[in-house]
């Protein structure tokens, strides 16, 4: 009895320190920021022509500035215009990466949940909402050359349904986004791109 005590004793001992020095180590989890606080977060999830995509920018610490991330958005552009100087209008591009090589870039005007069709992929009227999807072919020096550009039909709109708005401050809004649709490509209309999918992005 008295061994089987001490070896009990013993490896509680051993499970303990073990917890404690694990903890402690170099690897030791840090916790996710609500998206709220996160100045990094974005992400998408979905398919672009029946291939999966998970998609999720990395959260880093402020201090080491701001690195690569797949999924972002430019600064938001706040403008009143004649006929909603109740309410300002405000424009959101996002890029999104999902491959080394290929891009998705949905610009949305007036923020508020809802459903709207996009059926414009060129910039015009910034009171246009559209979509792009572009190929690039990397260069040597790390530049971009376009190769092919997709682009949306007017008679096949494509759906943006946004889900969620939350404004942090008057220049700072949270937003995630469904879309579903087509995009063709522009030198030959055969050939298009069909995705599905939801993303986050502020």
């Amino acid at each position: 009895m008295k061994i089987y005590s001490y070896f009990s004793s013993s490896l509680s001992f051993v499970l303990l320190f073990t917890l404690l020095t694990s903890c402690n180590s170099d690897d030791e989890i840090i916790e996710k920021k609500p998206k709220e606080e996160d100045i990094h977060w974005g992400y998408f999830k979905g398919s672009i022509n029946d291939k999966s995509y998970s998609i999720e920018n990395v959260g880093y610490p402020e201090k080491t500035g701001y690195p690569y991330n797949p999924v972002y958005s430019n600064l938001k552009h706040i403008d009143l215009v004649n006929g909603y100087e109740s309410r300002p209008i405000t424009t959101v591009p996002t890029s999104i990466e999902f491959e080394e090589n290929a891009t998705m870039i949905i610009k949305l005007v007036d923020i508020y949940p809802g459903i709207r069709y996009i059926k414009n992929s060129y910039e015009g009227n910034w009171m246009d909402n559209l979509i792009n999807i572009y190929y690039s072919e990397i260069l040597e020096e790390g530049s971009r050359k376009l190769e092919t550009r997709y682009i949306v039909s007017e008679s096949n709109p494509v759906m943006a349904e946004m889900l969620y708005v939350y404004w942090t401050n008057y220049h700072t809004t949270l937003m995630e986004v469904k879309i579903n649709g087509v995009v063709y490509n522009e030198e030959n209309p055969n050939d298009s791109i069909i995705f599905s999918g939801i993303y986050g992005t502020r």
